[in-house]
């Protein structure tokens, strides 16, 4: 069988979380011995061979077929995101048609885009397959900004949904929110994000004398940055003894000043940013919309309780057994969260974190969900 993955870039050589869950698709297909046709774009902030495929191994790269496109150049002006999706899927598609046509398409994002819309004129291509993630142009925002980036993308979206031969689920509130914009049931394909075995622990590691807290993110409106300042600044005059730690580029304008809130700016070795991980007792993920987030599933993999906000399909990781799910944007429930946290025996923060292993280690690892979604593309292609 062979697949073409569809992508705007794969980790390290893009950084974001599609773009990881992009490298691990590749990397488990081929563990799998599936056939890959990669199309991704490269990154000039990074020193990686993007040709030579360095962060696979050599036997997976055995499976895998690098085709590089370039990402048309940025402009500044409304809407210059999706006229480039646009153009980058064109070009993905013009090499598609080139090559061998795989069994089936799965796409990131707008990335099949243009092949959806020549599938759908008549041109014969296999199923396609598109992974939105977190929808986050159709979830709560409080910036304007970005509720007119939000209209600016819904229409493009749509097209793609409604036209593709199926859609990624992550389920939860994912699938509520596919259903309400038209997608069918049966065009549903219900996948999870996963984590990879590096990151379980066997066990949780015992709970800090004083609770230690982590943010990984980068700094935008939908990560919900403004509502975590603004609590933490209500509970640093109480004098509750705690410490929290933010990875991610966070501007030096809006850090709070106090010994123990630490920022750690951009953290991308894999040892040190376990390392950080594994200090601490409990993630913190307020975002106003999410998909799966790798970072929560990684946390919980590592042994942290988890405070999230019930977004996407974060409620089929994230519930009282393994931390504290909250409504997007609430500061009140965060700052009750928080406290409920620091207030926290070590028996019940310890059960918390020992349930978030359990969680992550019988349904969300890579090898475990790698094999159903090959399953289901089989079926879909009836292969055997």
């Amino acid at each position: 069988m062979r697949i073409a993955l569809l992508t705007d870039g794969i980790y390290p050589y893009v950084v974001g979380g599609m773009q990881k869950h992009s490298y691990n698709l590749a990397k488990y297909f081929a563990q799998q011995k599936i056939y890959i046709d990669l199309y991704h774009c490269n990154s000039s902030q990074t020193n990686y061979n993007i040709q030579k495929l360095e962060v696979f191994s050599e036997e997976e790269k055995k499976y895998i077929h690098s085709i590089v496109i370039d990402f048309p150049a940025k402009c500044y002006y409304p809407g210059h995101y999706l006229r480039e999706s646009y153009k980058y899927s064109k070009s993905i598609c013009q090499r598609l048609m080139q090559n061998p046509l795989p069994d089936f398409i799965y796409a990131q994002g707008f990335c099949a885009w243009k092949s959806i819309k020549e599938k759908k004129g008549g041109t014969i291509l296999p199923p396609i397959a598109v992974n939105f993630h977190g929808l986050e142009m159709f979830k709560l925002t409080l910036s304007l900004k970005a509720r007119l980036r939000q209209l600016l993308l819904r229409s493009s979206t749509r097209f793609n949904l409604l036209n593709a031969d199926y859609v990624i689920n992550y389920g939860g509130k994912i699938e509520e929110l596919l259903l309400s914009l038209g997608c069918e049931k049966q065009q549903l394909i219900t996948s999870q994000n996963a984590t990879e075995i590096k990151w379980l622990e066997q066990s949780a590691t015992t709970t800090n004398s004083v609770s230690k807290f982590l943010f990984i993110g980068r700094y935008e409106r939908r990560k919900g940055v403004q509502e975590l300042s603004s609590v933490l600044k209500q509970l640093i005059p109480i004098g509750i003894g705690f410490e929290f730690h933010f990875v991610g580029p966070i501007p030096d304008e809006v850090k709070i000043i106090h010994p123990n809130i630490i920022y750690h700016g951009s953290v991308i070795d894999f040892e040190a940013i376990k390392k950080i991980i594994r200090s601490v007792d409990v993630l913190v993920c307020p975002s106003l919309a999410e998909g799966m987030p790798t970072v929560i599933i990684e946390a919980m993999a590592s042994g942290l309780a988890v405070i999230a906000t019930d977004t996407g399909g974060i409620q089929s990781l994230v519930s009282e057994k393994t931390g504290w799910l909250i409504e997007p944007g609430s500061e009140p429930q965060l700052k009750n969260a928080l406290m409920d946290a620091i207030n926290a025996t070590n028996e019940v923060l310890n059960a918390k974190k020992e349930n978030a292993i359990k969680v992550i280690k019988t349904k969300f690892m890579w090898e475990i969900v790698i094999d159903k979604i090959i399953l289901d593309i089989k079926r879909i292609c009836k292969l055997s």
